[in-house]
């Protein structure tokens, strides 16, 4: 009867080493040790096997780095309790600047119902510098800082990889050069959907930047999301796509790009080229309230760049010259159905309104993207 059990334990004991080796469990907040996200992430990249691995957290509260993390060399998904409890955070009392997460080269990587805050690094990616598939899902990504570099206050990713954020807020990010929220920089694809980007600043684009570059396309979509009150120290406070010699393309459908500020060249929206294509599309989006302390457009400048716009409202944006959104440069589509507070005259499709006053109310929490979220209200215009 012993032997038999003896023989009963060798055969459960692969199958229990190998439950240990690909799910690892964060159930203690400190630094480093056992339970720790460290010792997790450690045993992750030394392990033998392939996969995939899992990273769960059952303890609340902040996670205080003091010294940066490993970089998460292989494939894996870190799933936190809530973004309110699961907080990853560099600790005041660092005693250097480092990022909080750094992703290895063409590994998925999913992130899910956590904060990451306080990174600072000066290169690019404040809070997550991105080379792979990264899906970051109920997650708030806030208080991170590039301070040198490309940019990337909040998140950074290249050509490298592809970011999907969902559910998810970025927000008060900063870079001291693009994308104080998210930079997409030198190629890539960017999906944001059902998300808010907030109050991050940069140098250019504080709130997202897309560019393609090197003859690496970038895309960007975005969906069913706000781009509120972000600033551009220099140039463009909401979104920069641009193309440098790759062409790029954005995509924006029942979002709202309001209360963007920057010094030059457009308060909401900026398109540009440089020795390739660059292509914007709009549908069912409002464009408000965004401001230029420049000439150029509050709303939407584009430079020898293409626009198509559908069912879209961009009124009462202001520059230095005038109260209300103005469009400038480059080729101009309509696709029916906007309404502009001033008068280009390419707007002249069925169903378009110019020198029209949208009677917009003010952002307030109606719902729709999470509990408290501001969005618009606004008399839209339904197409026929």
């Amino acid at each position: 009867m012993k032997h038999f059990f003896y023989l009963l334990t060798l055969l459960i004991l692969p199958f229990s080493t190998t439950v240990a080796q690909t799910t690892f469990v964060v159930s203690s907040n400190a630094d480093n040790g056992a339970g720790s996200l460290r010792e997790a992430i450690t045993s992750i990249n030394s392990s033998t096997l392939s996969g995939p691995f899992t990273v769960t957290f059952t303890t609340a509260g902040p996670v205080s780095l003091t010294a940066a993390l490993p970089t998460v060399a292989k494939s894996c998904s870190i799933i936190g309790v809530s973004s309110a409890k699961s907080i990853i955070e560099r600790s005041s009392s660092a005693p250097t600047q480092f990022r909080i997460f750094l992703l290895a080269n063409s590994i998925n990587v999913v992130m899910q119902w956590l904060t990451i805050r306080n990174g600072s690094t000066a290169s690019e990616g404040g809070g997550i510098f991105n080379n792979g598939p990264l899906l970051i899902d109920q997650c708030l990504i806030t208080n991170n800082q590039s301070t040198a570099g490309n940019g990337g206050g909040g998140i950074f990713t290249n050509s490298l990889g592809s970011l999907t954020v969902i559910n998810s807020t970025v927000s008060s990010n900063t870079a001291s050069l693009a994308g104080g929220g998210i930079c997409q920089l030198f190629g890539g694809k960017t999906v944001i959907k059902n998300s808010i980007v907030e109050a991050n600043q940069a140098s250019q684009g504080g709130g997202v930047v897309n560019q393609g570059a090197a003859g690496v396309t970038a895309t960007v979509y975005i969906e069913n999301s706000l781009v509120l009150n972000n600033i551009g120290t220099y140039s463009t406070g909401g979104i920069i796509s641009a193309a440098a010699d790759a062409p790029t393309s954005l995509t924006v459908v029942n979002t709202t790009i309001s209360g963007n500020t920057d010094v030059n060249f457009a308060g909401g929206l900026f398109l540009f080229i440089n020795g390739s294509t660059n292509s914007a599309f709009l549908d069912h989006c409002t464009i408000v309230n965004n401001s230029t302390a420049s000439s150029n457009a509050g709303g939407i400048n584009i430079v020898n760049s293409t626009l198509s716009l559908r069912n879209t409202i961009i009124a009462n944006n202001t520059n230095s010259n005038s109260q209300t959104g103005s469009i400038s440069g480059s080729t101009l589509i309509s696709l029916g159905y906007n309404l502009v507070s001033d008068n280009p005259g390419s707007l002249t499709a069925t169903g378009d309104q110019r020198n029209t006053n949208p009677q917009l109310l003010p952002l307030a929490a109606n719902g729709g993207i999470g509990v408290g979220t501001p969005t618009v209200l606004a008399f839209f215009i339904i197409e026929a």
